[in-house]
């Protein structure tokens, strides 16, 4: 039982180290940004909408260089 709680204490680590990496580049959002993390661990998508200047080009690419991914 130990191993499994070590486990998920690890991935908490690393879900709030993605987290912390994010918000030294989007202030504010939190909402926005949680559902966006929890879509990514589940496998799913996220359809970014809003008016221009809300900073959704910035939150993709700042995710994608927080988790190493491609941005194009």
């Amino acid at each position: 039982m130990e191993e499994k709680e070590q486990m998920i204490q690890e991935f908490a680590e690393s879900v709030a180290k993605i987290k912390t990496e994010l918000h030294k580049d989007i202030i504010g959002q939190e909402e926005v940004l949680d559902d966006i993390v929890i879509a990514i661990i589940a496998g799913g998508n996220v359809l970014l909408e809003g008016v221009p200047g809300t900073g959704k080009t910035r939150l993709v690419r700042s995710l994608g260089q927080t988790l190493d991914l491609p941005f194009s």
